[in-house]
C-alpha cells in the first residue's frame, strides 16, 4: 500500500504493535475448528475469546493502511485491484471465522460445508489476491519483460474475483443447509442442488481466469517487450510495472468499444447467412446453461425448466451444426 500510494506507512509503531500482537492472540487459532472435540471447555471458551482478540490487530493493520492511502492518487491497475480485493476479502473470510469461532454457531456448522466456504475465502479472496499482486510485478522484475496482455490481466482479474465468489457462497450455502464436507452423498433438493451449482460454476470461472493468467505467463516470457528498469528502485519498478496495467491501458473503454464496434460492421455480411447461423446455435448451447443450473431435482420428468434446457440443448446443437457444415460448404 506504501509504494502504491507513494506514501510513507501512516504509523509503523501501529504496524509493530499489530504484528505482536497477531503472534499472541493467532497462535492457536485452529482450535476454534475442534469445539466439537473432547477438549476442556476451559480450553475452548479460551480460543473463542482469542480468537476474537485478533480482530484487534486487524482493524489495526486496516486502519494503519487506509490511513496510508487516503488521500493518495492512486491509480487503478491490476497490482492495486488485487491488493484491494486481498484488503477486502481478508475482512469477509474473517468475519466468517469470527461466526465459526462462536461456540454456539460452530455447534451448527461444524465439519460442514460452511467450514470448506470459510477456508476457502480465506485462500481464494484473502491470500492468493496477495500473492497475485506480488506475482504481477515480481514477474517483470525477474524476466525482464512487460506482461503480453494487459487485457488477459484484466480478465483474469474479474474472472478470478466473480468466481470464487460464487464458489464460496456456494459452499457456505451448502454448510447452512447441513452438508457435510466430504459427503459423496447429498439429498437431491433444490437448496442443496442450486448451491452445488453454483460453487460449481463458480469453480469453473475462477478456474478459467486462471488458465488465462497462465496463458498469459507463458506468452510473456516468450513474446513479452523488453522492461527498461536498469537503475530503478523497488518502489520505481513496481509502480512502472503498475502503470503498464492500468484500466486504461486495457482497451476497454467506450472509445476503443467504438472503434471495434466500427471494425466489427465490416464483418458483419461475412457473419452473415450459414456462420451467423452456427454462432446463433453456439449462443443457445450456452444459454441452456441456465435451466439446467436451475432445474433443481433433475429426476422430475415433469420439470419445465428440464425440458427447456434439453430443448434449447438439442436445439442449438443442431442450429450450429448445420449452419458450420453449410457454412463450410461441406453439405
Amino acid at each position: 500500500a506504501p509504494t502504491l500510494a507513494n506514501k510513507p506507512l501512516y504509523s509503523d509503531k501501529m504496524a509493530r504493535v499489530a504484528a505482536v500482537l497477531y503472534l499472541i492472540f493467532s497462535n492457536n487459532i485452529p482450535i476454534h475448528h475442534l469445539y466439537m472435540v473432547n477438549l476442556p471447555v476451559v480450553l475452548k471458551v479460551l480460543q473463542e475469546i482469542l480468537t476474537y482478540a485478533v480482530t484487534v490487530p486487524t482493524f489495526m493493520t486496516f486502519l494503519n493502511l487506509w490511513a496510508t492511502a487516503k488521500g493518495a492518487n492512486v491509480s487503478w491497475n491490476v497490482i492495486t485491484a488485487f491488493t484491494a480485493t486481498a484488503f477486502a476479502g481478508s475482512i469477509f473470510a474473517g468475519v466468517t471465522g469470527i461466526s465459526n469461532a462462536t461456540i454456539s454457531v460452530d455447534s451448527i456448522v461444524h465439519n460442514s460445508d460452511w467450514v470448506v466456504g470459510h477456508f476457502h475465502a480465506m485462500i481464494l479472496i484473502g491470500i492468493v489476491p496477495a500473492a497475485m499482486a506480488v506475482l504481477y510485478f515480481m514477474l517483470p522484475m525477474m524476466t525482464g519483460r512487460s506482461w503480453y496482455s494487459i487485457k488477459a490481466a484484466w480478465i483474469h482479474f474479474w474472472g478470478y474475483l466473480f468466481g470464487s465468489v460464487l464458489l464460496i457462497i456456494g459452499f457456505e450455502l451448502l454448510g447452512l443447509d447441513g452438508i457435510l464436507r466430504r459427503a459423496e452423498i447429498v439429498p437431491r433438493v433444490p437448496y442443496v442442488i442450486n448451491a452445488e451449482n453454483l460453487a460449481t460454476v463458480g469453480a469453473l470461472i475462477a478456474e478459467l481466469a486462471t488458465l488465462v493468467w497462465f496463458l498469459n505467463l507463458v506468452m510473456t516470457l516468450i513474446k513479452g517487450r523488453v522492461l527498461k528498469a536498469e537503475g530503478l528502485s523497488l518502489g520505481q519498478l513496481i509502480n512502472t510495472v503498475a502503470m503498464q496495467l492500468d484500466w486504461n491501458n486495457a482497451g476497454f473503454s467506450l472509445k476503443n468499444i467504438e472503434i471495434k464496434f466500427t471494425h466489427l460492421k465490416a464483418t458483419k455480411r461475412a457473419l452473415a447467412g450459414w456462420w451467423g447461423l452456427a454462432i446463433l446455435g453456439a449462443l443457445l448451447i450456452i444459454i441452456s446453461a441456465i435451466p439446467l443450473i436451475m432445474v433443481g431435482d433433475a429426476s422430475n420428468p415433469s420439470n419445465p425448466l428440464e425440458w427447456a434446457w434439453i430443448s434449447l440443448l438439442t436445439l442449438g446443437i443442431i442450429v450450429s451444426a448445420v449452419g458450420a457444415l453449410k457454412g463450410a460448404k461441406t453439405i
